[in-house]
């Protein structure tokens, strides 16, 4: 089609379908190739010299977005430009090759794309090509662009399903109104749909729902109809709940679907450690351990199952909580995220609890997200971030759950997958480790709550023995015994001589009994005895992993049919078989020679009664992943099987390759067989250009590959490793590793242990910012050789603590001061000059410059440049009010800010500071009146049982709100919280690690933690929160020092009081305390004189 010939109605529709494929998912993009008739290869993404904006998209991003476990993928931009031999094939693609007009105005096609919506509206999930039916494919695909926006998209099954968002559903359900709503159920008679949607139609045409329909599915169709029938709102909390439950209670069924035997001692010992009673202030803990394939997981749900109904029936019953550490909110959320899981499943048990719990829940995370805490990523404060929260959502919670008698019963929380959480990074007990972190957690939540409480930790997690009881009786799992074993293979259906002789030769693992009564059992029954008789005890006294290969393998000898039997072994290399397979991948390498498709059907037909072996989805079977995994570890290790599983590896990565029009499934086939061939070295130039969806799928068989290859696999897909893993990594990829995880050992308040693993991993490389961080809070300040790795060149890096160590080093290591001092000189001259640093660094910079060096001038080009960039930048209360001590009045006057933000973060809870606030009121002609009143309530709540996470969360807010109350329109002035705040200096949040660091050490010994009590509230005075006193701040303790200390030290220094009570805790001469004290108090020294300073002036 020429270009002159092109009509303008089909010129907007080629341009229309351009900019869909643009904003689509790569799977999208060839289904939507497919659909116009146009190679794959004719859509890929066009290169462009110069890149533009992405036009504005009136959904949210995530609309757009194909999402999985590592996050959303960015969408290429939506205008670049479009090669024009593509757009050609396009043209081409969408003319019309029928009758139909494609001249439609657009008030036609807006009628037409609000009749798609209204069917959409009345159905559940929907295939795309279902609701544009009975229109030419062009037209479809403009009218589905439209609308695309307003569903959730999914690929299920190779095809895409579209389920129209709930608040767009609203909104058309109620626009319609009942006539409306049952024409439009009468148009979509016809739309194929789900079952939500077809009870949705019931529904909304006032029919009866079908007796047995699934919960979870009444819920959903419910929850939509909502909109227009609002007296279903109790009945779709009520159907959420008891879908909830099912599926907790299906999970354990799952788990028990091949029957339980034996294990009674240990189902006793767990049924009688839910109902004892506490042991003091510990809290008891109950490990449960042993190799893999013992049954860990299904003793759990044998035991607990009939103990989770009756929670879930019985008003007196123990509550089970379960928590599954897969989910990676918990550790990036850390107490906070557990205390919001506990609190809802705990709304299965109380369901009267919702509305509170999750208002609570919604209100602690706004104030959080408005105080500035959520970016808080740092060890010095982001760790104080989240306890305190969790803190405070507990105790905000405490009248709720007490109030509803939820704490009258006791509380088992099982934590199942604890140790993988855990794997590979925490292999001593380290009480700022995850784990302890946890326990810790759960101690404030007893404590809060008022609950009678134990935890069932099922792997080999360490417990400190200090803090928590580990209960008597802990459970480590053996192998069945011997009646027990046979039992099972008669549970599962052998015979009782079968079942005799088969549990002598494979020993006790449930997991090979399993597998053995499986193949068993598909053998003729006359052939059964014939195989028993030719096994001998050669199974017996091996371990467990070596007695399953073996057992495999004499299961693939004794396959019947010979032709199959030479196919199954080196089949095991292929993770799914097909007739075409076996035929152009498996026949040679097998020896059978050239196949034609009936032999190789017949084969197929004849490797799917194995069903010990495989399991047949349509066309395809499935290798059993135990059996396979057992098999190919052994065949890799075996000289006569090597060469022919890397045969079949070779054959099926070049059918896969070859394929005319692979899918995704495909490309990850070849890409998996690829990675069982290649040399370690050529892992990069193979996978290069694989999209990460597929790495990720070819990723879930990784254990099958060499632990070179998989480890380089499993790194670049983001999965954790173990430190022993991530040393088969090349040295650059290893360097990488540990930069990560020693960075992220430092967030999590770990810094001995980030410079412990660089240097066992690091291999000579530069370290990350993280460096100088881990340095200064591991105290390492006389360590020379590891202070002169801080590097000054970097325009990245958190000057903060390179300017600090630069102060302490001063005494310690002063060679290395100045050559640190010298080299930050350089970076802020170069670096601030020529604009390379944002403004929260520039800022640092200045502040940490002026206070060290006191003799900073600022230039008015550096100035100049920081003003261009302060009305895009929102400032935290610390660094506003550093930025406030170093920047002019003039120049403050242009920061842009959150009041609420910066008033909360700036609250100090002391009679100083509000006397401080309602003076500078005064001064600026405002009342105060809701400042004063503020004061009067909290200098009564506090002297009842307020907690210092309430003071410095939900008061901090309530603050804010007064003094914005009293300000009024006066704080739309810029320099209304310049003027307010002037002078006040900020907290000290770098300071906080190593000091609660030393005075954790020093309090050890009983005698000082004992005077360090006394001497917190001393300093404290009369407002002096719950656990701040000094008996309860010593059960802390006994809970948990290092959470009772963190809590202690970041509350003092916002009330101000570090430098006095650090000054009074170096009176102990503890030596620890006397270095780190003395190396703040010379900071301090050196910030007050600054402070002075620029008052005088």
């Amino acid at each position: 089609m020429s270009e002159d010939t092109r009509s303008p109605e089909l010129q907007v529709l080629a341009e229309t379908l351009i900019r869909a494929w643009q904003q689509r998912s790569a799977p999208e993009r060839d289904g939507f190739a497919r659909t116009l008739g146009v190679p794959s290869e004719a859509l890929a993404a066009p290169q462009s010299a110069e890149p533009t904006a992405p036009t504005a998209d009136p959904e949210p991003a995530e609309a757009w977005l194909h999402t999985d476990d590592e996050g959303p993928r960015a969408l290429p931009s939506s205008s670049e430009p479009y090669p024009s031999s593509v757009r050609d094939a396009v043209w081409e693609a969408v003319a019309p090759a029928s009758a139909e007009p494609m001249d439609w105005t657009e008030e036609q096609v807006r009628e037409a794309s609000e009749a798609l919506e209204r069917r959409a509206t009345v159905s559940g999930a929907v295939r795309p090509a279902d609701l544009a039916a009975g229109y030419s494919a062009a037209l479809a695909n403009l009218l589905l662009d439209r609308l695309a926006p307003g569903f959730d998209r999914t690929r299920v099954a190779g095809s895409w399903s579209w389920t129209l968002k709930s608040e767009r559903r609203a909104a058309v359900l109620r626009a319609l109104g009942r006539d409306g709503i049952a024409e439009a159920v009468a148009e979509a008679d016809s739309l194929p749909t789900d079952a939500p949607g077809r009870l949705l139609r019931l529904l909304l045409t006032d029919q009866e729902l079908p007796l047995g329909s699934p919960r979870a599915v009444r819920a959903l169709a419910c929850s939509w109809a909502v909109a227009v029938q609002p007296e279903r709102v109790e009945q779709v909390a009520e159907l959420r709940r008891d879908a909830a439950r099912h599926s907790a209670l299906s999970a354990f069924d799952h788990l028990l679907k091949d029957g339980f035997v034996g294990r009674a001692a240990e189902i006793a010992r767990l049924r009688g450690f839910v109902s004892e009673e506490d042991a003091g202030s510990q809290i008891p803990i109950l490990t449960v351990s042993g190799i893999g394939g013992l049954g860990k997981s299904t003793l759990l749900a044998q035991a607990l199952r009939p103990l989770l109904a009756e929670a879930f029936e019985s008003p007196t019953a123990p509550l089970l909580i379960s928590i599954d550490f897969d989910r990676r909110s918990f550790l990036t959320g850390g107490e906070l995220e557990l205390s919001f899981e506990l609190s809802r499943q705990l709304e299965l048990f109380f369901p009267e609890t919702s509305a509170a719990l999750g208002a609570l829940r919604g209100s602690i995370g706004r104030a959080r997200a408005a105080r500035g805490e959520t970016l808080k990523d740092e060890s010095s404060e982001g760790l104080e971030s989240v306890s305190r929260h969790g803190d405070e959502f507990a105790y905000e919670a405490r009248s709720i759950i007490r109030n509803n008698g939820v704490n009258r019963r006791r509380m088992i929380v099982v934590l199942d997958t604890f140790e993988e959480w855990q794997r590979g990074t925490y292999r001593d007990w380290d009480p700022q480790a995850p784990a302890g972190r946890v326990l810790s957690w759960l101690s404030g939540v007893r404590e809060a709550w008022d609950f009678r409480f134990g935890v069932i930790v099922s792997g080999r997690t360490p417990i400190p023995p200090e803090s928590y009881l580990t209960a008597p009786g802990a459970i480590h799992l053996k192998e069945l015994g011997r009646r027990d074993s046979v039992e099972l293979l008669l549970r599962l259906g052998l015979r009782p001589e079968a079942a005799r002789q088969l549990a002598r030769l494979v020993g006790g693992s449930p997991l090979s009994l399993k597998l053995a009564a499986r193949y068993v059992l598909q053998l003729p029954a006359g052939t059964q005895a014939t195989f028993m008789s030719d096994f001998d005890g050669g199974l017996q006294g091996v371990n467990a992993a070596l007695r399953q290969g073996l057992l495999y393998k004499r299961f693939l000898d004794h396959i019947a049919d010979p032709l199959a039997r030479k196919l199954a072994h080196p089949g095991l290399a292929l993770r799914r078989v097909t007739p075409e397979l076996i035929r152009k991948v498996l026949a040679e390498p097998c020896g059978l020679g050239p196949l034609e498709a009936w032999e190789a059907q017949d084969l197929f037909t004849l490797l799917a009664q194995e069903v010990w072996l495989v399991e047949r989805r349509g066309e395809e079977l499935l290798h059993y992943p135990e059996v396979r995994s057992a098999m190919l570890r052994a065949m890799r290790e075996d000289p006569q099987q090597a060469d022919r599983v890397r045969a079949v590896h070779a054959a099926a990565a070049r059918w896969y390759k070859e394929r005319p029009e692979p899918d995704d499934e495909d490309r990850g086939e070849a890409v998996y067989h690829c990675l069982s061939l290649i040399d370690p070295r050529e892992f990069e130039a193979a996978t290069a250009n694989v999209p990460p969806e597929i790495l990720r799928k070819v990723a879930q068989s990784a254990e099958d590959l060499p632990d070179e290859i998989r480890v380089r696999l499993l790194h670049r897909v983001g999965r954790r490793l173990s430190v022993a893993e991530a040393k088969l990594l090349p040295e650059g990829e290893r360097q990488d590793w540990a930069a990560v995880r020693c960075d992220g050992l430092v967030r999590s308040g770990q810094p001995e242990r980030a410079i412990k693993l660089w240097m066992d991993l690091g291999g000579g490389s530069r370290p990350g910012p993280w460096y100088a961080i881990a340095i200064f809070q591991a105290e390492l300040w006389d360590e020379p050789a590891l202070v002169r790795e801080i590097i000054t060149d970097s325009p990245n890096l958190s000057l903060r603590y390179n300017y600090l160590l630069s102060l302490v080093l001063d005494e310690h290591a002063p060679d290395e001061a100045h050559r640190l001092r010298g080299g930050l000189d350089i970076l802020m001259r170069d670096q601030l000059i020529a604009r390379k640093f944002g403004v929260e660094q520039t800022i640092e910079c200045i502040y940490f410059y002026v206070i060290i060096e006191r003799d900073y001038r600022h230039p008015r080009n550096i100035i100049d440049k920081i003003l261009d960039s302060f009305d895009r930048y929102s400032f935290d209360a610390t660094r506003y009010l550093r930025a406030s001590a170093v920047l002019d009045r003039d120049v403050m006057a242009r920061v842009q800010v959150t009041a609420r933000k910066v008033l909360a973060g700036s609250f100090r809870p002391t009679s100083d500071f509000l006397e401080f606030v309602e003076r500078r009121l005064a001064e600026a002609g405002v009342d105060g009146r809701a400042t004063r009143q503020f004061r009067d309530d909290f200098a009564q709540e506090i002297e009842k049982r307020m907690r210092s996470a309430e003071v410095l969360g939900g008061w901090s807010d309530r603050f804010a709100q007064a003094v914005e109350t009293d300000m009024g329109k006066l704080l739309r002035e810029p320099h209304a919280i310049a003027s307010l705040l002037q002078g006040l200096a900020s907290d000290d949040p770098e300071w906080r690690v190593p000091l609660r660091n030393a005075l954790e050490v020093a309090a050890r010994t009983p005698v000082f933690e004992d005077w360090a009590a006394e001497q917190i509230a001393k300093v404290l005075g009369a407002w002096l929160p719950i656990d701040l006193r000094p008996d309860e701040f010593l059960k802390e303790c006994r809970r948990s020092r290092r959470k009772a200390w963190m809590s202690a030290v970041e509350y003092i220094d916002r009330c101000g009081e570090l430098p006095r009570f650090m000054s009074m805790c170096m009176n102990s001469n503890h030596p620890r305390i006397n270095r780190s004290g003395h190396a703040y108090l010379k900071w301090i020294r050196l910030r007050d004189d600054y402070y002075r300073s620029v008052r005088s002036k």
